[in-house]
């Protein structure tokens, strides 16, 4: 029975050498392999480092998107090597660009243009984020060079890559100032603060107007800054405020202008007579827009229309029907005649008055004047 315990322990002991053995020899070979692999991954870091050299060699690399893919994830700025091909690639595109965000600035504009045209750069499963906008979600998340950002603005001049900007540097006056010389709607992102800053706001106002509506409602009462806007684009009264459009001074300013922008204005320049007399002498279209207690003041209405009778068609009814404001207006513009009372149409002085100064405008005048009169001559 010794004996069979002998041999079983010799058996034990057997197994358990040749199971260190083998251990130890995955354990070398483990090494072994991390070795290579550090190694393999030096060796490509100095390649992706000195593609340069590696391109001397074999100029077929820098069209290798495999390669070129893993050069420029290690080292973005390797984007310029690549092939004009694979610099429209979207996988390099966005790997070199993780990697060093100042490799935007070597794309080509056309290019991140086209990314929301054709869903270039999108890949199957995007969301409805466009693709350039998560392109530059990425570079302005990765720097915050002020210098870079500058240059950043003066490449690209496209409302998404604008309004990132604006998102994270609202606030930072200078390139707030650079982002609205390009895109002055950007600057309804600025700071609350900034959009109440004057001389921005100038700034913006000498070139776009229209710019008046992203200011703050402190700005839009104020005076001289509603004035800048206006002598750019006369429209923009309708941004000032409540008080600015019922200041006869501004609203004068503005109608100078443009007269249609008394549309803008509130009652009491509406019913101002040096205003609407500005206004329709420019254009007797302006009348429509005037109160109607000046639409019906007949003195007034009179020393229009022997300059403007146009103005006639927006005089109040009761003067329609007016024997002396219908000719005093066709004998301005005949064609007055058209707008005046069914009454005053079929008087035969007031159409005769017309019709010497334009024959057509018989065909205004009542059913029975008009065989009546139709071999009139002057």
């Amino acid at each position: 029975m010794s004996c069979y315990i002998v041999v079983d322990q010799k058996k034990k002991m057997r197994t358990t050498t040749t199971k260190n053995s083998k251990a130890k020899k995955t354990k070398k070979d483990g090494r072994s392999k991390q070795t290579t692999n550090l190694k393999n991954r030096y060796i490509f870091l100095e390649q992706a480092r000195n593609i340069t050299k590696v391109i001397e060699k074999d100029p077929g690399v820098k069209d290798n998107k495999h390669y070129m893919l893993k050069s420029c994830s290690v080292w973005g700025y390797q984007f310029k090597n690549c092939s004009e091909r694979l610099q429209k690639d979207k996988d390099i595109i966005k790997a070199a660009v993780a990697n060093d965000p100042e490799v935007i600035l070597s794309i080509d504009q056309k290019v991140i243009s086209e990314m929301n045209k054709s869903n270039f750069l999108c890949d199957d499963n995007s969301d409805s984020e466009f693709e350039s906008e998560k392109l530059y979600n990425t570079v302005l998340a990765k720097t915050t060079s002020i210098d870079f950002i500058f240059h950043f603005i003066k490449k690209f001049d496209d409302k998404y890559a604008l309004l990132k900007i604006m998102e994270k540097y609202g606030s930072v006056k200078e390139i707030v100032e650079k982002v609205v010389t390009k895109w002055y709607h950007g600057f309804q992102y600025a700071s609350e603060e900034l959009r109440g800053d004057k001389q921005l706001a100038e700034l913006i106002l000498r070139k776009h107007g229209d710019g008046l509506r992203y200011v703050s409602k402190e700005l839009q009462n104020d005076p001289e800054i509603v004035e800048i806007a206006v002598v750019e684009d006369p429209h923009t009264l309708k941004h000032a405020s409540n008080e600015i459009r019922n200041n006869n001074k501004t609203v004068h300013f503005a109608v100078k202008r443009n007269p249609i922008v008394l549309q803008y204005a509130l009652d009491k320049p509406r019913k101002d007579k040096e205003i609407v007399k500005t206004a329709v002498l420019l254009n007797p279209v302006a009348l429509q827009h005037a109160h109607e207690e000046i639409q019906d003041d007949k003195d007034f209405m009179l020393s229009i229309l022997k300059h403007k009778g146009q103005a006639f068609k927006f005089v109040s009814k009761r003067l329609k029907k007016d024997p002396e404001t219908v000719l005093t207006a066709v004998r301005n513009y005949p064609h007055a005649l058209e707008d005046a009372s069914e009454e005053i149409r079929a008087n035969r002085d007031i159409v005769k008055t017309a019709m010497d100064k334009d024959r057509d405008v018989l065909k205004f005048a009542s059913e029975g004047l008009r065989n009546e009169l139709k071999w009139y001559n002057r």
